[in-house]
């Protein structure tokens, strides 16, 4: 599934978030309020909720400030590497236009999955695979509810578990 997905891309991601939160660390400034991210073969683009003003190398897409891009060739290295700023950013799959798609389940709250029960456990497992595995995310500890009973010992990870229903894990 990483290779899939272009785990070189996946770095830039982090590498570029990571520099946004050391901006926001130097300049006593929020992290930007991101829901979503886009991979095109050239850039990251950043949507965010509500308008803010980036740093250089973003630039801003729109006029109004809530869509702002990063040339993968003008992402730096970072001064020191500071905690991940979206640890649960998972990837839900492609647009209209072929372009890859991550979503900040931290900001968005829920998603409603319509469609077939094996469909949707087939996202929800991808999902969960996506959060237990990125390298943004190594602060998460995931716990599948009611499916996915199997997964934790199958890919051998310690941020993903398993219990039977929602009493047991409020327990």
């Amino acid at each position: 599934m990483r290779a899939v997905e272009a785990p070189h891309d996946m770095q830039a991601v982090d590498q570029a978030l990571r520099l946004l939160a050391v901006w926001a660390q130097d300049t006593h400034s929020p992290l930007p309020p991101l829901y979503a991210l886009q991979l095109s073969e050239d850039a990251i683009q950043l949507f965010l909720e509500s308008p803010m003003t980036l740093p250089a190398p973003f630039v801003a897409t729109l006029e109004d400030e809530m869509v702002w891009a990063i040339a993968y060739e003008d992402i730096t290295d970072l001064p020191r590497v500071p905690s991940a700023p979206y640890p649960a950013l998972v990837t839900l799959g492609r647009d209209v236009n072929d372009v890859q798609m991550l979503v900040d389940l931290e900001r968005l709250g829920s998603l409603n999955l319509q469609g077939p029960d094996d469909l949707r456990t087939a996202v929800l497992r991808s999902i969960a695979l996506d959060l237990a595995t990125s390298q943004w995310g190594t602060s998460l500890q995931v716990t599948l509810v009611g499916f996915g009973q199997e997964m934790p010992d199958a890919i051998g990870q310690s941020r993903l578990r398993y219990v039977d229903d929602t009493d047991t894990l409020l327990r």
